[in-house]
């Protein structure tokens, strides 16, 4: 538990070289969100949130969306 309290992705996003994708909970109040995510630190980053929270990300309607996105972002970087 203590090795995840000095984890610092935002620290090194910058060196992220391969393709990044974040999904951010928008109301999610456990951790505050950063001024900048990781994903635009990155250079071949990027973000996409949603307005939910934290486990609303899991409804059903919200879900198929976030996952929609996903596939969207692997597909483009990931088949020729």
């Amino acid at each position: 538990i203590f090795d995840i309290l000095r984890l610092k992705p935002l620290d090194v996003a910058a060196r992220v070289q391969a393709p990044l994708l974040v999904s951010i909970a928008e109301r999610h109040r456990g951790a505050p969100l950063p001024d900048a995510p990781a994903s635009e630190l990155a250079p071949r980053g990027k973000v996409r949130s949603y307005p939910v929270t934290h486990y609303e990300i899991y409804r059903p309607d919200v879900h198929e969306q976030v996952l929609a996105d996903q596939l969207v972002f692997l597909k483009k970087h990931l088949l020729p």
